[in-house]
């Protein structure tokens, strides 16, 4: 099982330089380098950073797949549902609210829970409800 969560941070780093950062602290934690998507302890990537588009062969900002994955909208609405995508201008919030409401999401290995259920726990009110 996969825990999800989001958080926001600051930092005079920029974006490479944190990504080393990171780097290191998932090594500390136990990720070896292995094959791409391969299983691993800990996995940490860097969303959005304010409104830079950053495209690299190791780095891309924003993430190049924030906006298909409802495990990385989920959290990251909860703590910044106005946050704009630097490239769509659009709020998170409006990005979570282009999913299904019958999309799952699983919090845990023990439940499951509909797009819906969440907007209700957590009064997330998508553009267009």
């Amino acid at each position: 099982p996969f825990l999800n969560a989001a958080c926001f941070g600051v930092t005079r780093l920029p974006p490479v330089s944190l990504l080393n950062e990171i780097k290191l602290i998932e090594s500390k934690m136990g990720r070896e380098i292995s094959f791409r998507n391969a299983p691993r302890p800990i996995d940490i990537d860097i969303l959005i950073y304010g409104q830079e588009i950053v495209d690299t062969d190791n780095l891309v900002i924003p993430h190049p797949h924030m906006c298909e994955r409802a495990f990385v909208l989920a959290p990251l609405v909860e703590i910044a549902p106005e946050l704009i995508h630097p490239v769509l201008g659009t709020s998170v919030q409006q990005l979570w609210g282009r999913f299904e409401d019958g999309g799952l999401v699983r919090w845990d290995s023990n439940w499951m829970v509909s797009k819906s259920d969440l907007r209700e726990t957590y009064a997330i009110q998508a553009e267009g409800d």
